[in-house]
């Protein structure tokens, strides 16, 4: 490469001169169609939370998800447990799974509205609950043939499957979670997340080497600094 360039130095300073211009037409390309793709699909170039955007609040994995719901089991059991402790006065083991479901799907649901007022998240997590404590109870009678609750001996129960009282438990459970037990739990999940390659480090990596093959191809030699100097020292010096 550097033999060719000292025999032809008119040449070299023309292909030199027309990398300058490739390139900086290049860049005036990909300018115009991202002016273009944002003017025309304004959504869609909005930058949307992906799985490398982990760390923002709005957005939940699968593994966030599981952690959510082991954490509603471990939680649900110990209430269940300590309330059927002081009101019977008798240790029972408890099935939690319908907390650990309940915790998850409140989440999901209540995340976008949390900086709402305390009133919203309770009347919303009112009614949330009601609902489905209501589809919990129906689901598992149809499946396994047994009631695992009966409220009927409740004021305002509805087919002694719910009962506003209870319903009301589920509105303050709503409001501590949202405002005390999320923002900790997402903390945590945060401070345990390993970090990833960002998409702009990646893009910038294939671009290089997009540049890299485009020169090999189009001149036989790869223009960088390093190389250039290697140009310049005399055939059989030690690099």
């Amino acid at each position: 490469m550097g033999r060719y360039a000292a025999q032809h130095p008119v040449l070299e300073q023309l292909n030199q001169k027309l990398e300058a211009r490739s390139d900086t037409l290049r860049r005036r390309i990909a300018v115009y169609v991202e002016k273009r793709i944002q003017r025309a699909y304004p959504e869609a170039a909005r930058r949307q939370p992906t799985a490398v955007q982990k760390g923002k609040a709005d957005f939940l994995s699968a593994a966030d998800l599981l952690w959510l719901f082991v954490i509603g089991a471990f939680l649900g059991d110990m209430v269940e447990t300590v309330f059927c402790r002081l009101t019977a006065g008798v240790w029972m083991s408890r099935s939690s799974l319908v907390w650990g479901l309940a915790l998850a799907m409140a989440t999901v649901l209540l995340r976008q509205n949390q900086d709402k007022s305390d009133r919203y998240l309770f009347a919303f997590g009112t009614v949330l609950g009601g609902v489905y404590e209501y589809v919990c109870s129906a689901v598992t009678e149809l499946l396994f043939g047994t009631v695992f609750w009966d409220y009927s001996k409740f004021k305002f129960n509805l087919g002694g499957r719910i009962n506003l009282l209870y319903c009301f438990f589920w509105g303050i459970a709503a409001v501590m979670w949202m405002r005390y037990g999320y923002p900790l739990v997402l903390k945590l999940m945060k401070k345990g997340a390993q970090p990833y390659p960002s998409v702009d480090d990646s893009s910038a990596g294939g671009i290089h080497g997009g540049e890299y093959a485009y020169q090999r191809a189009g001149t036989g030699a790869v223009r960088c600094p390093h190389q250039r100097r290697c140009a310049q020292r005399p055939a059989g010096s030690v690099p």
